[in-house]
Parts: C-alpha cells; structure tokens; sequence
C-alpha cells in the first residue's frame, strides 16, 4: 500500500546476517594417534633397512634418488587431482630451499652411517639430532635456553659418549657420519619450527623435489640400473618413506607433539629386530644403556618446553 493512502508503513527491520557455523575441529584422538606414530616409525625403519640391504651394491646418493622418484609420483598426483597449486607457494623461499637442501644432504649421509654400522647403535646416534635441536633453535633462532636444558643436552651427548666406544677406524668413520646427519637432523627440525607458517604438502614437495636435483647429480657417476629383487627394495625405499611421513603428519594432528616425539625411540625397537633377523647381530648393552640417557635427556628437555610454553600462555 502506497504512502499516499495515508496509512502507515511498516518499518523495515535491518536483521543481521546469518551467522556461519563454527568449522569443524578434528578432537584430539589419541588412541588412534599413537597408533599412527607407532605405524610411522615402524615404516621408517622398514626404510632404513631396505636403504641398508640396498647399500652393498648402490651408493646413498643413488638410493636417495630413486627414494625421492617414487615419493613425488603420487605427490604429483594428488596435487595436480585436487587442483592444490596453491600449496607449492611460499613467503620463505630462500629459507625454504635451504632447508630442503640441508635435507636432502642429511638423508644421504643418513643412509651413509647405516652403511658403516649397525641399525641399533646409528638409530641411538640419530636421537642426538632431538637433543641438539633446541641448542640450534637457541643460535638460529634466538630461542631462550635456560642452564638446565644446557645440562641436559650435555647428559644426552654424555649417554652418546658411552653408547659409541668406537673400536677401529671404520666404526669411528660409521660414528662420526652418523653424528653429522644427526645435526643435520637438528638443523631441519629447527628450520621446520621457523617454516610452521608454510604449508606442510608444499615445504615437503621441495624437499623431495631437492633430493631428485642433488641425488640426479650423482647419478652420472654412481647410477646403477636395479635387478629385480633390488627394484624392490628400492619401491620399499620410497613406498615406506611416503606412507611413514603422511602417518606421522596424522599422528601430530591427533595427538600432543610431545606425546608423538617421544614414540620416535620405538624405532630402536625395529631397527635392534632387523639387526637381529636380517643380519644376526645382538647389540650390545652400551647401545641401550646410552639410549636410555639419551631419553632421559629428552624427556627433561620436552618437560622444560611444556612448562615455557605454559608460561608463555598465561602472559597473554
């Protein structure tokens, strides 16, 4: 009815708009979690020894290769299927590709100390790279690092100490290799802490595709054409290292980072298992008496994190 009938109009009401509903946030599930990590770390030792039987005829840089060869195909895949483009950009190139490079050296020379020693006692050296990281994050990044994470990173390297008694050159040669890629290991872990803003598939894609373009390097010179039965192995190289790395993204997902770090120390669990069935070898008890230290030290250094972090929240 018009104006002009002298009869009021009503008043438009201004209604606000429909309010959204809130995402959905995956729970926490913890369960499920740990199963995730367990089956994480069993893979990478599964890995691990595969790259170690490879090893007798093939070069680490060779096998890094033909690993990073099978992980992008299926990567690849998934990005191009679900039209993910936008995962491969970065605000942090330079500081991504030196990760990825760090990365990719610290693979081969992974591969490397698994070929001069035992699975067990180059899994227990590894687990220094979890001490040094907050030593790296304190210089790198200017993270605080109060006396007592300092002891305790000091106690962890101590339990190194015990558990290596190099005897020979080639063991120390084993020994000193594997302590390398363990600090490449703190280096990477530090890097990823100042890369938590990047997206992970795409931080991930770069590291792979680095380890093609270093490991390709090589190849002229120690590329190898694999038999049959080394096909396999190689396939068990790259299969293992995609599905351990997409479990182990899930189990952080799932369950508290600390929680998930500390099932790492399963994988001397597997890697003492394939000593024992594929090679015969029974460590010995300096192995796990400096694994123990050694996860006692991370133990004392995670708890001094969670207790930084907890003051940090009740300042805001």
């Amino acid at each position: 009815m018009s104006e002009k009938s002298g009869i009021p109009q009503p008043i438009p009401q201004a209604y606000p708009p429909p309010v959204p509903p809130p995402p959905m946030v995956e729970r926490d599930n913890i369960m499920r979690g740990i199963a995730y990590g367990l089956a994480a770390y069993l893979l990478f030792g599964i890995m691990q020894a595969c790259a170690k039987l490879l090893m007798e005829n093939h070069n680490p840089a060779e096998i890094a290769f033909y690993r990073n060869i099978v992980a992008i195909v299926p990567l690849i895949i998934y990005i191009a299927a679900f039209k993910k483009w936008h995962v491969l950009k970065t605000r942090k190139p330079v500081a991504l590709l030196l990760r990825a490079v760090v990365g990719t050296i610290g693979l081969i020379i992974t591969f490397a100390a698994f070929q001069y020693l035992p699975m067990a006692e180059t899994t227990v050296i590894l687990f220094a790279g979890i001490i040094l990281t907050p030593a790296v994050a304190y210089f790198a990044l200017n993270e605080h690092m109060g006396w007592r994470r300092w002891s305790a990173i000091g106690i962890g390297m101590v339990g190194v100490i015990l558990m290596v008694r190099p005897s020979g050159d080639v063991a120390l040669i084993g020994v000193l290799i594997a302590f390398a890629a363990a600090c490449t290991h703190a280096f990477t872990n530090t890097m990823l802490r100042y890369l938590r803003s990047e997206n992970s598939l795409g931080v991930t894609f770069y590291f792979i595709l680095s380890g093609i373009f270093i490991g390709g390097l090589f190849m002229p010179f120690v590329g190898k054409i694999p038999g049959p039965d080394e096909f396999l192995l190689f396939l068990g190289v790259g299969v293992s290292a995609m599905l351990a790395q997409y479990l182990l993204t899930s189990a952080f997902r799932l369950a508290p980072t600390s929680l998930v770090a500390m099932l790492n120390y399963t994988g001397l669990i597997w890697a003492t298992i394939f000593d024992v069935v594929i090679w015969n070898y029974v460590p010995g008890l300096s192995v796990f008496v400096g694994g123990f230290i050694i996860l006692a030290a991370n133990l004392y250094i995670i708890h001094r994190e969670r207790l930084a972090e907890l003051r940090s929240k009740r300042k805001q």
